[in-house]
């Protein structure tokens, strides 16, 4: 076996013995100008989780458990967070094996009721998602166990002299099948659906409550077979909402919170009848129907029957486009549609103003699966298969740009990239749950640049991962409910100005050549390990060709290595430039490039 082939045997080594033990690869993308009397350096940036002040990592990370409420490897299992002044709500499973009511913020968590006015162990029957906010107001609804088919709804500030019923006049305060959807001008609405009308019969209502008792009211019934019924938008002062019965779409409904300005948009008859994807843009509504059984097209609604209409026929015949994956960016529509191949459309709500905007990579399977506004720009992620990307947008095609892509997990043969359902919107930064080839589900963010994207924390190393649920912005802080492997699912909190750092490769413009030789540097420096390939191509005057250099190397956490690309000149006369190409693996997986240039002399 000659040198080099030994040489390159213990680089396969070593490189196999790395990805043994975990080491992270980076995330190289973004270039900037630096330095002054003409030194130009071109960045990459390596994602690496730390407080914007510089303070060092508690030993999870950045992230803090807020509280073990019942320690043990069940752990609490909180629900979903809810926003609420400076800290949430969420319901929690105590050490007594009730499910309480919570209160956390920064300090810590608390319970909201010591003494409540009501049994509570009814509050582990009832209160398993999380109680709706409107302002100062907390509204929850309750269950008792000798009347296990109603529900009771109550109005807290959060103490328990101010926690009471909201029984309406000439009721007992017991609601079947009650619904909450949602608060338009301090008024909450919520539907009561299936009640029975005492005939033997049954009936469906909307309701709405100011908070009190008195101002508990019905608006409007509702059709007596409806089942379901959630919230679409809220534009202006009118609130959309969908009610439905079982095998049915939703029809789309509207109120002004009166019972002459509740009135039906769109039936759910037919086979593809009713709405989807409902979202409010401006004082419009934007939604997808087929409602008119000529292909599931993109609608727009103002709230009145002559303000319903199709804005588009973007794929002619019964088919349809299927638009989907709605998002308002500055008052304009983005959107998705699925056939005959995925594109990404921008809106003003008429024909003349909905223009293409991108064809999206692959085919019908790929599937703008979450999005989030983030100032001027929308993040999305897409499905393909059993990989996802992640993408930005600003509705323009030269402002639409993938930032990373997520490999699918080959050891488990399962999906790995953006778990669905997991954005939210904190301190400049989308948060989301991500999976990678070597990593489980963990918290990742980004500020809406490829070197600005990367994981937050790893709570479970490995492919288990700690799943973080539930992510909510409250006070400052990120919170979800997670399970590193040793609590149990708890409650958990960042800081939402947590930024993601990393490596930098700097290549000056000028480098001067020893006698007789080329030489190309390039610097790396990182916060852990990264592994580079680092290619120079320098011209050869007078000739197509060019003399190639290569070299892999691998820098360690707090250190900054020094690439030396370097070959014999053989009398070669070269260009004075020469094109610096370098490689890494982000910690997604994907394999990302920047090209440099340098003056040779």
């Amino acid at each position: 076996m000659g040198t080099r082939q030994r040489k390159r045997l213990l680089r396969r080594r070593q490189a196999a013995s790395a990805r043994r033990t975990g080491r992270r690869t980076a995330v190289v993308s973004g270039t900037a100008f630096t330095g002054a009397a003409g030194l130009v350096a071109s960045l990459a940036v390596v994602p690496v989780a730390s407080a914007s002040d510089g303070s060092a990592p508690e030993a999870s990370g950045p992230v803090t458990l807020v509280a073990d409420l019942n320690p043990g490897a069940a752990g609490s299992n909180p629900s979903r967070p809810v926003a609420w002044g400076d800290g949430v709500l969420f319901t929690a499973v105590a050490v007594d094996g009730e499910r309480r009511l919570w209160h956390a913020d920064a300090e810590g968590a608390e319970r909201v009721f010591d003494s409540p006015p009501f049994d509570e162990t009814t509050l582990g029957t009832t209160m398993t998602r999380p109680a709706y906010v409107v302002g100062d107001k907390l509204y929850f609804t309750a269950e008792e166990f000798d009347e296990p088919d109603g529900q009771k709804l109550w109005v807290s500030d959060g103490t328990t002299a101010g926690t009471e019923e909201l029984a309406a006049a000439d009721t007992d305060g017991y609601y079947d099948n009650l619904e909450i959807l949602a608060d338009v001008g301090g008024s909450l609405f919520f539907a009561e659906l299936g009640q029975s009308d005492g005939d033997g019969g049954r009936r469906s209502l909307l309701w709405a409550t100011d908070g009190t008792a008195d101002g508990t009211r019905p608006v409007a019934e509702l059709p007596a077979s409806d089942t379901y019924a959630r919230v679409s938008a809220v534009a202006g002062d009118q609130l959309f909402f969908k009610s439905w019965g079982y095998e049915e779409y939703g029809s789309l409904w509207v109120t002004d919170g009166t019972e002459t300005g509740t009135r039906l948009l769109v039936d759910n008859s037919g086979y593809d009848g009713g709405a989807r994807n409902e979202t409010a843009v401006g004082d419009a509504v934007f939604f997808s129907s087929n409602v008119d059984d000529k292909g599931e097209e993109l609608w727009i609604t103002d709230g009145t029957g002559a303000g319903t209409e199709r804005v588009a026929d973007l794929e002619p015949g019964r088919r349809g486009s299927y638009p989907a994956s709605f998002m308002d960016l500055g008052g304009t529509l983005v959107f998705q549609t699925l056939e005959p191949k995925p594109k990404l459309w921008r809106s003003g709500g008429t024909r003349a103003t909905t223009t293409l905007i991108r064809k999206l990579p692959g085919n019908t399977r790929t599937l703008v699966r979450d999005s989030a506004v983030l100032g001027a720009w929308g993040i999305f992620s897409v499905q393909q298969g059993k990989r996802t990307q992640l993408w930005r947008t600003d509705g323009s095609r030269s402002g639409t740009v993938q930032l990373t892509a997520f490999v699918k997990r080959d050891v488990r043969k399962s999906e790995g990239g953006v778990v669905r359902e997991s954005f939210a919107v904190a301190g400049g930064r989308v948060w989301f749950v991500a999976s990678t080839g070597s990593r489980g589900r963990e918290l990742w963010s980004t500020d809406g640049t490829r070197n600005g994207t990367g994981p937050i924390s790893d709570l479970s190393p490995g492919l288990r991962g700690s799943n973080p649920r539930g992510l909510t912005a409250a006070g400052g802080l990120v919170w979800f409910t997670s399970d590193d492997g040793s609590h149990g699912r708890e409650p958990w909190r960042t800081r939402a100005d947590v930024a993601v750092e990393g490596a930098v490769v700097t290549a000056p413009i000028k480098q001067a050549q020893p006698p007789g030789k080329v030489r190309v540097k390039v610097k790396v420096g990182a916060d852990e390990t990264v592994s580079v390939k680092v290619r120079a191509l320098v011209k050869i005057k007078g000739s197509k060709r060019s003399l190639k250099i290569t070299k892999r190397v691998q820098t360690w956490p707090g250190t900054t290595h020094t690439v030396k690309l370097k070959k014999p000149r053989k009398s070669l006369k070269l260009a004075r430039k020469a094109s610096v190409r370098v490689v890494f693996r982000d910690l997604a997986g994907h394999k990302v490039k920047r090209d440099l240039t340098v003056k040779i002399g």
